[in-house]
């Protein structure tokens, strides 16, 4: 029994590897503001109020259980428009904010499918619905998201953008000052073609983008040398890049609302999962695995992680380690590869012990290791 436990440690550890590999991963801090959007519900919902779009302003849908409000941080912004309903999700398990054609529609587009979130500390609305709690510049933040879409290359109104990322700084400067990876128009550029911008300056350029399924887009805003990361598809493509503004705005990286979508009607799939800014987990003290914040990765995080073993919609302090929203194997790998040294009993014991070891199905030792090499394999599931 104890060289079975040694194994499962061994091949969750394997897991880990890859997990810890990919783009840098957002926290959500009281102390800080934030925002968090999981976006979830049942996708084959018979509800009226789902199916029949009945919503009230900003978003809100009556009468149905249909999610896309923020989750203790954030709040809905002043625009949101385009007929949205929760499907199926490749990034998570319960479901995502997709725009799509009408129900009962053989075709048609999402016809200009927004949504706009602000950004606010834990639990306290916003002033308005126009200005978010502005993150701060002087700590290194992360904002992350999936996202699919199907482009119509046939229409020719242009390109539907994945984001805009507006700053507080800016002064009321919405659209200049943005940054964010945005579609352009066919009748100055190419069907496909998406642009990454800061206040209008191109950085980064991609083509052919018509179908794009299960991607993660992260953006990452590091503080002692102020610049930026750009991660597209878990790769990254632009780094230490600084933000683009007219000198005399002085605008610096405090972003205060996002804006998802927005633009143009040539999507026929426009989908969103997972959307979170937050601080990096290192600029707040946290050690990957250490659940509860103490400095150290033991048997109280095995314990949280244990008891949320399973749950999606999930952050870093419910056991989420690897910013993908689900606690399950490869949360438990990142926190054996972080296991503190000085803890008195071995993670194998404790392991055993905790009854995470009864969590994974053991019809064999051969399905397991099977198991663990699908683990190494999953960090990202996109094609594009």
């Amino acid at each position: 029994m104890y060289w079975q436990t040694m194994l499962k440690v061994i091949v969750v550890l394997g897991c880990s590897m890859i997990a810890l590999g990919g783009p840098p991963q957002a926290v959500l801090d009281p102390s800080s503001p934030g925002l968090h959007v999981p976006f979830s519900g049942d996708p084959d919902t018979t509800e009226e109020g789902c199916r029949g779009q009945e919503k009230d302003t900003f978003g809100h849908f009556l009468d149905c259980s249909w999610d896309f409000e923020p989750r203790d941080y954030g709040s809905f912004g002043n625009f949101q428009q385009g007929d949205w309903r929760i499907d199926q999700s490749g990034s998570s398990d319960d479901g995502q904010a997709v725009c799509a054609k009408r129900d009962g529609f053989t075709s048609g587009f999402c016809v200009s499918g927004t949504m706009r979130y602000l950004t606010s500390l834990k639990d306290t609305p916003t002033l308005d619905a126009s200005n978010g709690h502005s993150m701060d510049p002087n700590s290194d933040w992360v904002l992350s998201f999936d996202t699919s879409r199907t482009i119509d290359a046939a229409f020719t109104n242009g390109d539907s953008d994945f984001f805009q990322l507006h700053f507080a700084s800016a002064g009321g400067k919405e659209g200049p000052q943005a940054l964010g990876l945005t579609g352009e128009p066919y009748s100055s550029g190419a069907p496909g073609r998406y642009r990454f911008n800061s206040a209008g300056v191109e950085l980064w350029v991609v083509d052919d983008l018509f179908d794009v399924q299960d991607v993660n887009v992260t953006v990452h805003y590091k503080a002692e040398t102020k610049t930026l990361d750009f991660w597209f598809n878990d790769v990254l493509e632009l780094e230490d890049f600084v933000l683009q503004n007219d000198p005399s705005l002085g605008v610096v990286a405090d972003p205060h609302f996002i804006q998802l979508g927005p633009g143009r009607s040539t999507a026929t799939y426009l989908a969103y999962d997972n959307l979170i800014l937050g601080l990096l987990s290192e600029s707040n003290g946290s050690i990957p695995g250490d659940a509860n914040g103490d400095g150290a990765v033991d048997v109280a995080d095995l314990g949280v992680l244990g008891a949320n073993f399973g749950m999606s919609g999930a952050v870093f302090s419910d056991g989420d380690f690897n910013g993908d929203n689900a606690v399950d194997v490869a949360d438990l790998g990142i926190l054996g590869a972080n296991w503190s040294g000085s803890q008195p009993t071995p993670l194998a014991q404790v392991f055993n012990a905790s009854g995470l070891n009864s969590l994974i199905p053991e019809p064999s030792t051969v399905m397991f290791i099977a198991a663990g090499l699908v683990c190494l394999a999953r960090r990202r599931r996109h094609s594009w």
